[in-house]
C-alpha cells in the first residue's frame, strides 16, 4: 500500500485521535496565549485573537533573543526581514533565491536554514563547508552497510512506497539518526527542536506533527519521516494538497478555516523572511487567505462561492487554481531545502542530458497483463523524449511522446520483493529496475536490468523536474543574454522579417491573432513591401527546407472573429513544411491564448505585446490618416471603436478613410538572443505538443523536441526538396482561391456560464449575504521599507536591526489592519547613493559610463532609438499557464514578478498597460497589483520620501461603448483608479487628506490629432503595451495585462520577460548618484521621448525621472496642458470629456486656422487619464438585452 492510499484510509482515524490527544495534552499545548480550545469549546476564531496573541509572542521572543545569542533556531515565527533593493533581489547578488540558477546562492540559503540564522560567513566559506559536507555524504555512502535497524527489507519497502532511491534513503537515515536518541525513532519534542523551524506549542506545529505521526504513538519513526518528506518534496499535486489540508486542519474537524490558513501562512512567511528570503513569493498572509477562500471561476467554468471554511474536496478544487497551495505556502520548500536539496546537488551530474534504451510498460489493463514496448529515451533541456523503434534502418527518429518535466514526479521501482510488484507488473519484469514517471494523465513505467543505470535516470529526471525558480517560474535566471527593445510595430516587424530570412532550421510563431497578410516592411517601396508579407516570407523559407510551426488561438470566444480557420488553411496551403495548429477546439469559451512570440532556430526569440497581424504596424508618428493606403493598406487601416472586420479580403477597407481616422497602436516588444531564447522555445514546444495530445484532429502534426543548433553543423541545416516545392506550388493553385467571408467582431470579450452570472455580479458589488472584505491591510511600519545595509554583514546577533510589527488593530474585518505610525515609517533608505551599489560591482561590467549631460555625442550614442541593444542582460521568462493551455499545473509567475518588483521599488514605478483592472482588497478583481501600488505610495507618503508612480492606460481599452462589455471594462478601470469608494486615489485621499497626491502618482493616456483636408481628426492612441519599469533597474515586457485574465495563471496564457542589466549607467536619481541598468533605463527614456516628442537636446531633462523638473514640470504639466487644449478644441465630442453616457462622439471637426494654431501648441501625445469620465453614469447597471452576448457572460471575465 502506498502512502496516498494509507493517507486516505487512516484519515478519519487520525482526525479522531488528534482531538483526543490534544485534550489529553493541554499542558503541553499551552503557549503564551494560554489554554488552547478545540472544536465547540473554541472561544475565539477571528483574526483579532490571532493578532493579539502574536503581539504577546513577539514580546516574549524579543526578550528571549536578547538573552540567547547562540546558533539555535529561535522558537518564534515573528521575526521580520529588512527589505533589499530591487536589483539585488533580481540579480541574485545578496539575497539567495529559492531554486536559484546560482548553485552558490542555493547553498547559502541551505546553510542558513541549517544554522537557523543568516550567517556572517562569506559565500566562499559556505561553498567550502558545503563541499566538505558533500564529501562526507559520499564517504558515508561508500562505507554504508545494512544494519538491524534499517534493514534491506525496509529499504525495499520505502523505495517502493516513496519517491526516494536507496542512496537517498541512506542519507536521510544518516540525517535522522544524527538527531535521534534511539536510531529509528525520535520524540516529537526532539523532532520539533532539531528538524523544524517552528515553536513547539503552536497550532501549526501540533498539526504538522500529527500529520507526520501516522500511527499516533507520539513518536516520529524514520519511515514516517521519509513518507512525509516524499509527499512534501516529490509527491504528485493531489498528494501534496491532501497533506497541506491535514496540516492546516488544526482542530481535526475535517474543515480548514480562514483563521487556520492565516496562521499557517503567517508562520511560514516569517520563517523565510528571517533568512532574507522575500515572503512576497507567497503573498502577505491576508492575500493568501483571500486567494484561497474568495469566489471565482475554475478553468472548467465552475463557479466557486466565497467560503469561510473548506472541506477536503473544496480544498482540492481550489488547489488546482492556486499554485502556492500545493506547497503549503512554502513549508514544503523549507523541508526540501533542508533535507532533499543537498542530496539533489550531490547526485546531479554536470551533464544531465541522457540517452538510452528502456522498456516502456503500461500498468496492468483490465485483462491483467502488461503492454510493453522497447523505447529509446532522451533527456535534455527539461524534456523527456520517448522515441519509437524505427521500422526501417534509414527512417528518421520521430518522438512518440515529449514530456515537459518541471512539476512531474518520478518514483523508483526496485528489483526485489516481487509480491509488491504484482499489483502493476507481470512476473517476467519482477527482477528489473526502473522508475515510474507521472505528469498529468501520463503514467508509465520504464525498466532496465541495471540498477545503477536506473538510478542515474531517476536522479537526472528529478533534476529536470525541479520547478519554482525565482517568482515560481518555469525558467531559470540567465546571465549575459542579448536583449533588444522595440517601441511600436514598425521596428519590430522589420527586425522580425530580417531574422526570419536568416532562419536555417525552424521557425515557431504563436499569437492571439496571426494574419498571413500582414506586411512586415513598408519603407522600401511597393515591391519590397509585397515581398515582406508574412505568408510569402514563410513560404520562401519553407521552400529552403526550414520547418515552420504556427500555433494560433482558435477563437472560441463567441464574439471575436479572427479568421484562424482560414489562416490555417491558407498558410498550410503555401507549403507542406508549414504546420498550423488552432487550439483549443471548443473549451474554454471565456479564456484565450494571449502569448505573442516568434522563435528562430531555438536561438533567437521575440517576446512582447505585438501580434503578427493587421492593425499592429505603427511608427513613432502615430499617423491618423492614409487616404491612399500606401502605408496602411486595406484592413490594416483600423479603428477599434467601430465595428472591426478582421476577416475576408485584406485589401478591402473597413472604413471610409475620409470619415474615420485610424487608431494608432502603441506597443513594446523585445528580441532575446541566448539561452533564454531556449526557454521561450520550451514554452512553445510544451504548448504545441499539448495541443497535439488533447485533440485528435492534430494527431498527424509533428511532435516538437528541444534542439541545440548553436554548433552550426552543416548536416543540421535545412535543405530544399524540389519535389516538395513542386507539389506545394501545384497545391497552392487550388487552395489560394478565396480570402474567405467577412465576419464582423461586434464585441471584444464574450464568455460562457450564464448560470453563474448573477453569483459573480453579486460577489463583485456586495450583494451577497457573505461579508465582503474590501478594506486594505496597511503595511507593517517599515518592515518592507527599511533596507539592509549593503556595506555590512548581518547575523542573528544583530536582531535589533529587524523591525517588529506595530500593534495591529481590528476594524471589524477579517484582515488585520495596521495603521502606520510616524516612528515606524521613517525613511530608512540610507544608501540611495552610489555607495549603496557596492555589492553590484561583482556582476556589472567594467567601465560604467557617467552620463555627462553636456556631451551630445555620448547622449546620442546611448539614447538614440536605434541604440536599443544590450548583450549583458540578466533575463528570466515568466508566464501564466494552466492545464487547459499547456497541460501543466497553474503557474502565475507573471503576477508574482509584478507584485515582488512593485513592493520593493525604491524610487519610482512606471507602467504601461492595456488594462488596469485590479483590487485594493475587494473580492473582485482577485489580483492585488493595485493594493501593492497603494501600499508602496502610502509608505512613501508616511516616510516623506520622494516617490513617483506613473500608470499609462488607453482611454477606452475594449471597443465601441454601445456595447455593455466595453462599458463594463471602463467601469472596472475607474473602480481601480478613482471611483467606487475602494479605488487607489480615494483610499489615499481618505488616509492623507492634506497630501497632494499628484506629487506621488499620475494616471495618463495618449492622444493624437491630424489635419486631413478640411477636417481635423483626433483619436486616442491605443496603449496595448504591457511594460513595468522599476527604478530604471528592471523591466518586465510581455503579453500580460493587469487584470485577472492575465495574472491569475488559470485563465489566459501569457509570457513576459524580466530584464535587468549588468551594464550600468551612472545617472542621478533625485539629484543623487545612482547606477541604473542600461536596458531598462534606455527603454524608459525612449518611451518618454516618444510620448513627449523630445528632441536630442531635451533628453537630459528626463534622465532623472523623479526630480520636480522631470516629473512635475515636464511630464505632468505637458499632460495637463495637452488635455486642456483637447478639451477646449473638441469639447465633449471625445470620450475623456464626457461625464455621462449617451453623448454623441465625433471623429473630426471642421478645420479652421485658429483651431490648427491652438492644436499646434500640443507637445507630443501625452494627456491625463480622464478621472471623471462617465462619473455620472453607472457603467455596470446599464440594461443588457437578453439577445446580447453580455447577458450570458460571467462578470468576472471582464476583470
Amino acid at each position: 500500500m502506498n502512502l496516498s492510499q494509507e493517507h486516505a484510509i487512516n484519515q478519519n482515524i487520525h482526525k479522531s485521535q488528534k482531538n483526543e490527544e490534544k485534550l489529553e495534552e493541554k499542558t503541553i499545548n499551552k503557549d503564551s496565549r494560554g489554554q488552547m480550545n478545540y472544536g465547540e469549546e473554541k472561544e475565539k476564531s477571528t483574526f483579532q485573537k490571532i493578532v493579539e496573541d502574536e503581539k504577546i509572542e513577539e514580546k516574549q521572543q524579543q526578550k528571549k533573543d536578547n538573552e540567547n545569542e547562540d546558533e539555535s533556531l529561535p522558537n518564534t515565527d515573528v521575526i521580520e526581514r529588512k527589505d533589499v533593493g530591487v536589483i539585488e533581489r533580481v540579480n541574485n547578488e545578496d539575497v539567495p533565491i529559492l531554486m536559484s540558477d546560482n548553485a552558490v546562492d542555493y547553498k547559502v540559503l541551505q546553510h542558513n536554514l541549517k544554522k537557523g540564522k543568516v550567517s556572517k560567513k562569506s559565500k566562499e566559506q559556505i561553498e567550502q563547508i558545503s563541499q566538505q559536507e558533500e564529501n562526507d555524504m559520499l564517504e558515508y555512502l561508500k562505507n554504508y552497510r545494512p544494519n538491524d535497524e534499517f534493514t534491506i527489507q525496509l529499504e525495499d519497502q520505502l523505495s517502493f512506497e516513496t519517491y526516494f532511491s536507496r542512496d537517498e534513503l541512506h542519507l536521510l537515515y544518516r540525517e535522522f539518526k544524527r538527531y535521534s536518541k534511539s536510531g529509528m525513532f525520535m520524540s516529537k519534542e526532539d523532532f520539533i527542536s532539531t528538524l523544524t523551524p517552528f515553536s513547539s506549542n503552536s497550532d501549526l506545529t501540533i498539526s504538522l506533527m500529527n500529520a507526520i505521526d501516522r500511527n499516533g504513538d507520539q513518536k516520529i519513526a524514520f519511515p514516517e519521516f521519509v513518507q512525509a518528506l516524499s509527499i512534501m518534496c516529490r509527491g504528485i499535486k493531489k498528494e501534496r494538497l491532501r497533506f497541506t489540508f491535514e496540516i492546516c486542519d488544526f482542530n481535526g474537524d475535517s474543515l480548514v478555516s480562514r483563521d487556520e490558513v492565516y496562521s499557517t501562512v503567517k508562520a511560514i512567511s516569517d520563517i523565510f523572511s528571517k533568512f532574507g528570503y522575500s515572503k512576497d513569493k507567497f503573498g502577505d498572509p491576508s492575500e493568501a487567505v483571500d486567494s484561497v477562500f474568495s469566489s471565482g471561476l475554475t478553468t472548467n467554468g465552475i463557479y466557486l462561492h466565497n467560503k469561510k471554511e473548506l472541506s477536503l474536496n473544496e480544498f482540492l478544487e481550489r488547489g488546482e487554481l492556486n499554485p502556492d497551495l500545493s506547497k503549503c505556502f512554502g513549508m514544503f520548500d523549507y523541508f526540501y531545502l533542508k533535507f532533499i536539496g543537498p542530496i539533489d546537488l550531490l547526485f546531479k551530474d554536470k551533464d544531465v542530458n541522457m540517452n538510452g534504451q528502456l522498456t516502456k510498460i503500461k500498468p496492468k489493463t483490465i485483462f491483467n497483463f502488461n503492454i510493453s514496448h522497447r523505447r529509446t529515451l532522451s533527456l535534455r533541456d527539461g524534456f523527456l523524449i520517448v522515441y519509437k523503434k524505427k521500422k526501417l534502418k534509414h527512417d528518421e527518429d520521430k518522438p512518440s511522446k515529449v514530456i515537459f518535466l518541471p512539476g512531474s514526479t518520478v518514483k523508483v521501482v526496485v528489483g526485489s520483493q516481487p509480491s509488491k510488484k504484482k499489483k502493476f507488473l507481470s512476473k517476467k519484469f519482477h527482477n528489473y529496475y526502473g522508475f515510474r514517471v507521472s505528469k498529468g494523465n501520463y503514467n508509465r513505467f520504464f525498466l532496465m536490468e541495471n540498477r545503477d543505470e536506473a538510478l542515474n535516470w531517476v536522479n537526472a529526471i528529478r533534476f529536470h523536474s525541479r520547478q519554482g525558480f525565482r517568482f515560481q517560474s518555469f525558467s531559470k535566471v540567465r546571465t549575459n543574454i542579448g536583449v533588444e527593445w522595440f517601441i511600436n510595430g514598425a521596428s519590430y516587424y522589420n527586425e522580425l522579417a530580417e531574422t526570419i530570412r536568416r532562419a536555417k532550421h525552424e521557425i515557431f510563431i504563436t499569437g492571439w491573432w496571426v494574419s498571413p497578410y500582414v506586411y512586415l516592411q513598408r519603407d522600401n517601396g511597393i515591391e519590397a513591401m509585397e515581398k515582406s508579407r508574412l505568408d510569402r516570407i514563410l513560404t520562401e523559407k519553407a521552400k529552403e527546407g526550414v520547418k515552420v510551426y504556427v500555433l494560433m488561438w482558435n477563437e472560441t470566444n463567441l464574439g471575436v472573429q479572427l479568421g484562424s480557420r482560414h489562416a490555417k488553411n491558407w498558410l498550410e496551403g503555401c507549403h507542406s513544411n508549414i504546420h498550423v495548429i488552432r487550439h483549443p477546439k471548443r473549451y474554454p469559451l471565456s479564456w484565450s491564448h494571449h502569448q505573442k512570440n516568434a522563435i528562430i532556430d531555438q536561438q533567437i526569440a521575440f517576446v512582447g505585446g505585438i501580434d503578427i497581424c493587421l492593425m499592429r504596424y505603427e511608427t513613432s508618428k502615430f499617423q491618423l490618416t492614409d487616404d491612399q493606403g500606401k502605408r496602411f493598406p486595406g484592413k490594416d487601416y483600423g479603428n477599434l471603436l467601430g465595428t472591426v472586420v478582421r476577416t475576408g479580403d485584406p485589401k478591402k477597407d473597413q472604413f471610409d478613410r475620409r470619415e474615420c481616422p485610424r487608431m494608432p497602436w502603441h506597443d513594446v516588444h523585445t528580441k532575446i538572443v541566448g539561452p533564454s531564447a531556449k526557454d521561450v522555445a520550451s514554452n512553445f514546444i510544451q504548448r504545441w505538443n499539448h495541443a497535439i495530445y488533447v485533440e485528435r484532429a492534430n494527431k498527424f502534426q509533428p511532435i516538437l523536441v528541444p534542439k541545440d543548433y548553436s554548433a552550426g553543423l552543416p548536416s543540421d541545416e535545412a535543405k530544399p526538396d524540389k519535389w516538395k516545392n513542386l507539389v506545394s506550388n501545384i497545391r497552392k493553385g487550388f487552395t489560394h482561391v478565396s480570402y474567405g467571408r467577412e465576419k464582423a467582431t461586434h464585441y471584444q470579450r464574450a464568455g460562457d456560464n450564464p448560470k453563474v452570472r448573477s453569483h459573480t455580479r453579486q460577489g463583485a458589488f456586495g450583494l451577497q449575504s457573505d461579508e465582503i472584505d474590501n478594506k486594505i491591510e496597511k503595511q507593517k511600519n517599515n518592515s518592507t521599507n527599511s533596507e539592509i545595509d549593503e556595506d555590512s554583514d548581518y547575523d542573528e546577533e544583530d536582531s535589533d536591526e529587524f523591525e517588529k510589527d506595530e500593534n495591529q488593530q481590528q476594524q471589524d474585518i477579517k484582515i488585520p489592519y495596521n495603521k502606520p505610525s510616524d516612528a515606524g515609517l521613517k525613511n530608512n533608505h540610507k544608501h540611495n547613493n552610489i555607495g549603496s551599489l557596492k555589492d553590484e560591482e561583482g556582476i556589472e561590467l567594467p567601465g560604467t559610463p557617467k552620463i555627462d549631460l553636456h556631451d551630445d555625442k555620448l547622449l546620442k550614442s546611448i539614447y538614440h532609438l536605434s541604440s536599443n541593444m544590450s548583450n549583458s542582460c540578466v533575463v528570466q521568462m515568466v508566464r501564466s499557464i494552466c492545464p487547459w493551455s499547456a497541460g501543466t499545473d497553474v503557474e502565475d509567475s507573471c503576477y508574482k514578478a509584478y507584485l515582488g518588483l512593485i513592493k520593493n521599488a525604491q524610487h519610482f514605478i512606471y507602467i504601461q498597460n492595456l488594462f488596469f483592472i485590479s483590487s485594493c482588497g475587494s473580492k473582485l478583481p482577485k489580483n492585488r497589483i493595485a493594493l501593492a501600488i497603494l501600499n508602496r505610495v502610502r509608505r512613501a507618503i508616511a516616510s516623506k520620501e520622494k516617490f513617483r508612480v506613473i500608470i499609462m492606460v488607453p482611454i477606452s481599452p475594449s471597443g465601441d461603448l454601445a456595447l455593455a462589455s466595453s462599458r463594463m471594462i471602463i467601469g472596472w478601470t475607474n473602480r481601480t483608479i478613482s471611483q467606487g469608494g475602494q479605488s487607489i486615489l480615494e483610499l489615499l485621499k481618505n488616509e492623507f487628506p492634506d497630501v497632494d497626491l499628484a506629487q506621488y502618482i499620475s494616471f495618463n493616456s495618449i492622444r493624437q490629432w491630424e489635419v486631413n483636408g478640411d477636417r481635423i481628426f483626433t483619436e486616442q492612441i491605443y496603449v496595448h503595451s504591457k511594460v513595468l519599469i522599476v527604478d530604471d533597474r528592471v523591466a518586465v515586457i510581455g503579453s500580460c495585462n493587469i487584470n485577472d485574465r492575465s495574472m491569475m495563471g488559470s485563465r489566459d496564457s501569457e509570457l513576459a520577460v524580466v530584464v535587468s542589466d549588468q551594464s550600468k549607467l551612472l545617472i542621478t536619481m533625485n539629484g543623487k548618484p545612482f547606477k541604473v541598468g542600461r536596458f531598462p533605463h534606455t527603454l524608459r527614456v525612449g518611451l518618454w521621448k516618444t510620448h513627449l516628442n523630445l528632441t536630442d537636446p531635451e533628453i537630459p531633462s528626463v534622465i532623472d525621472p523623479i526630480t520636480d523638473n522631470a516629473y512635475l514640470n515636464i511630464w505632468r504639466n505637458t499632460a495637463r496642458n495637452n488635455s486642456i487644449i483637447y478639451k477646449e478644441v473638441f469639447g465633449d465630442c471625445i470620450l475623456e470629456n464626457q461625464r455621462r453616457l449617451g453623448i454623441v462622439q465625433k471623429k473630426y471637426i471642421t478645420k479652421t486656422d485658429e483651431l490648427v494654431v491652438q492644436l499646434s501648441q500640443i507637445q507630443g501625445v501625452l494627456i491625463e487619464y480622464p478621472l471623471d469620465m462617465f462619473c455620472e453614469s453607472n457603467l455596470f447597471n446599464e440594461q443588457v438585452g437578453i439577445f446580447t452576448a453580455e447577458s450570458y457572460v460571467d462578470v468576472s471575465i471582464f476583470t
